[in-house]
């Protein structure tokens, strides 16, 4: 037989691996090549010709009766079984060897590398006849190659199965050449088939093991998940028998695995939750196969906890039930913090009592069903009467120690019969719902300003306040909260400005009034950038020479260019909006430019008084304010008059005193305005750096012969020299004031007796004409 009559290299795409050794009188049993091949697949290192030998694929190798080989991606044969050697010829010769050069055909080379180089890089099983040299000869047989990864490597694995008997008889019977070529076709259709059904069964084995393999893994993994989570997990039977939970489970209840494995899960109901719950909660879990919610439940000790628990049916592929897995967790601390949160947002933290947001709420209820004209309940504000003043003098922590103390009272006097409420600062509000009559309303506001005019006891100490209270009615006063809110503080600032510790009830009269005053505020803000101030002056009358020997500086404003606004409304306005700041900046800068004109004017120079208000001498910057006014005209510092309240130096009497004195330093006169409304303390004022001071006009206008009001005069004038102080006599109007104020020798006065407060061109023509004298004087 020559071997130009075989075929080289012709290549069968089917894999024959699984059936080379069954039809040619091997054992019977289809060993799977497949299986076989994994078993070194996950071996690390690197495989060298003893590393092959002895792993458990060389092994199985070396079993087979077929010749086996291992070629390595250099093509080099790492392996050769024993099958590959005979009697004389040593197996292990081949190994070593380049594969192309021992076994196979030069002629070949380029067919067998390009197939080599598919399977490596398709990495599919490839069959081919060929014509092979092993040691004891030639061979032709049935190559089967594929690729297979050992360690970090891959190499082609190819198994030789023995032809060459057959061919040879092939040859030698070519009588019987077409019965042996349909023979031999017909067996090749029966391999085929059943390579063909062997390679499906293995696919089909192949796929069920990966699967089993994937879930057990999958099983594997969500055991560790569940075992490790926070979360509680529960799992019972389709019956409800408790059968798996996990560490997290136990933690949390309080129930060891072996204590509750069989149990129910009603073992932890509480009695927070009706039957009508449970039947719910059932009823959507077999309706949708998922229920999650909040639940109280009880741990083994019988303590009850909330948590949050979600439950889901679990469905086998025949989709009948078989569990149910429960997953919660204890949400005891979030529902702490809810709570902390909610009475956060409702309560006031300093006194416990329900803040404007939890009123608002209260009101709201109370306002549902209340319709009509007739009152229905009654909306107290309740502001503390200068509180302020005690925060000043005994520091914040004594003026909480008096807020706690009202919200103490306020709550023991409503009991459950109201609503106490802190509003802010030192504003409290009471809602009294069903109470319809005005008389009792009256009459419960009257005991709440009795109630807190008790002296309160704060660090040994006595501290009296006095209260002021707006009252509004609902609905009458108020359909909707905002409303009733409004209408019971529009109440309050009235009841304030009546001369506080008294209430007032809501009227429309007091909302007129108190739009116009929110109206009148923002036209005082735009009242500077409009030019809208101006200045009047009113002469100061030395009662010694009768002649004019000063001013003050009067601030007048006339809204839109129109109606003047009284100086009433104008001060205490400017001073709660904060405004007054900087218009006394500006009333400063205006009187020390008109009195250097007058100067310039070649005038007798007289000196201007400026009122400094209490914002203004609490401003750290007001020396330097005052000293800029002055070096920006170059006045004489000793032609500007400041004058301010006693209330306003009194105080904060230290911090005034280092203020004027740095006043005095720079040759400022100072004078304290309106005396004896205040602390009337003339010892304490002499302590001050002050010059002057001015008797308040109302003891003048009330002045008669025989009165406190002529007593206190003399005493003031009396004292005042006696300390080394002018004295000057505010609002002289009669003939009768005027000879009363000379004859008890005060230094000056000012008033309509001698004229009216005027603008800066008609005072000018006074300085000029010189016509304000005093008919008396006390030479």
């Amino acid at each position: 037989m020559d071997e130009h009559d075989f075929p080289t290299f012709e290549v069968d795409e089917e894999d024959e691996a699984p059936h080379l050794l069954k039809h040619r009188g091997y054992p019977t049993e289809t060993i799977d090549l497949n299986k076989l091949f994994s078993r070194d697949v996950t071996e690390s290192g690197s495989f060298d010709l003893r590393g092959v030998e002895a792993t458990a694929l060389g092994k199985l190798l070396h079993a087979l009766p077929i010749p086996a080989l291992l070629v390595n991606r250099s093509r080099i044969m790492i392996f050769a079984n024993r099958a590959c050697g005979k009697e004389s010829t040593d197996y292990k010769d081949i190994q070593g060897k380049r594969f192309f050069g021992i076994f196979v055909r030069p002629e070949s080379g380029i067919k067998a590398e390009a197939l080599i180089k598919k399977i490596l890089s398709d990495r599919k099983p490839l069959a081919a006849k060929a014509l092979v040299r092993l040691q004891n000869g030639k061979l032709w047989g049935r190559v089967n190659m594929r690729s297979l990864r050992l360690g970090s490597e891959r190499s082609v694995l190819v198994l030789v199965e023995d032809l060459t008997h057959e061919r040879r008889q092939l040859v030698i019977s070519r009588k019987h050449k077409k019965a042996l070529i349909k023979a031999h076709d017909l067996l090749e259709l029966r391999v085929e088939a059943r390579t063909t059904e062997l390679s499906e069964t293995n696919v089909k084995l192949r796929r069920e093991i990966g699967e089993r393999l994937r879930m057990e893994k999958s099983l594997s993994l969500a055991a560790k998940i569940i075992e490790s989570s926070n979360e509680g997990i529960m799992v019972t039977d389709s019956d409800g028998a408790i059968v798996e939970v996990n560490q997290a489970f136990c933690e949390i209840t309080g129930f060891s695995r072996d204590e509750i494995m069989g149990k129910q899960p009603s073992v932890f109901k509480s009695d927070r939750h009706s039957p009508q719950f449970y039947s719910a909660m059932w009823k959507n879990l077999k309706a949708t196969g998922r229920w999650k919610g909040e639940i109280w439940d009880r741990r083994k000790t019988g303590e009850l906890y909330p948590k949050l628990l979600s439950v889901g049916a679990v469905y086998n592929e025949q989709a009948d039930l078989t569990h149910y897995v429960g997953i919660f967790s204890d949400i005891t601390k979030l529902k702490r913090t809810e709570e902390r949160l909610q009475r956060l947002a409702h309560y006031d933290p300093l006194t416990g009592l329900p803040n404007r947001l939890l009123l608002r709420e209260r009101i709201e209820q109370a306002l549902i069903g209340a319709a009509g004209e007739q009152p229905c309940g009654v909306l107290m504000f309740l502001d503390l009467d200068r509180f302020k003043a005690i925060n000043d003098s005994m520091g914040h922590p004594a003026g909480d120690m008096v807020i706690v103390d009202v919200a103490v009272r306020l709550r023991e006097y409503l009991g459950k019969n109201g609503t106490a409420a802190r509003l802010s600062g030192d504003e409290f509000a009471i809602l009294l719902p069903g109470l319809s009559d005005l008389h009792i309303a009256a009459k419960k506001a009257e005991e709440l300003l009795q109630l807190l005019s008790r002296s309160f006891v704060i660090n040994r100490s006595e501290v009296f306040v006095s209260a002021s209270i707006g009252i509004a009615l609902y609905p009458v006063d108020g359909p909707e909260v905002d409303k009733l809110l409004q209408h019971a503080d529009t109440a309050l600032n009235h009841a304030k400005e009546r001369g506080r510790n008294n209430f007032q009830f809501f009227s429309r009269e007091m909302n007129k009034k108190a739009e116009e005053r929110l109206s009148l505020e923002s036209a005082l803000r735009r009242a500077l950038t409009r030019h809208e101030f101006e200045l009047f002056y009113q002469p100061l009358v030395d009662f010694r020479s009768g002649e004019m020997n000063g001013s003050e500086a009067l601030l007048r404003w006339r809204l839109n260019g129109g109606r003047p606004i009284s100086a009433q409304r104008l001060i205490p306005l400017a001073e709660e909006t904060g405004l007054i700041v900087p218009i006394g900046d500006w009333v400063l800068q205006t009187a020390c430019k008109q009195a250097k004109s007058w100067v310039n004017m070649g005038l007798p120079p007289v000196r201007v008084g400026v009122n400094l208000s209490g914002r203004q001498l609490e401003q750290d910057n007001i020396v330097a304010t005052v000293t800029r006014s002055l070096e920006e005209v170059d006045l004489d510092p000793d032609l500007l008059n400041l004058e301010l309240t006693e209330s306003i130096v009194m105080k904060d009497a230290d911090k005034a005193a280092v203020k004027l004195e740095a006043f005095r330093k720079q040759g400022i006169r100072i004078s304290v305005d309106d005396f004896g409304t205040g602390y009337s303390s003339l010892s304490y004022l002499s302590r001050l750096p002050i010059d002057k001071v001015k008797i308040d006009k109302s003891f003048i206008s009330h002045f008669t012969h025989g009165s406190q009001e002529e007593a206190i005069v003399k005493a003031i004038i009396a004292v005042a020299h006696s300390l080394g102080f002018r004295v000057t006599g505010e609002g002289v109007e009669t003939e009768d004031q005027l000879s009363f104020l000379v004859k008890n020798r005060c230094d000056e006065g000012q008033g309509y007796l001698f004229s009216k407060p005027v603008p800066p061109d008609r005072f000018t023509r006074l300085l000029r004409d010189g016509s304000i004298k005093s008919p008396l004087t006390w030479q």
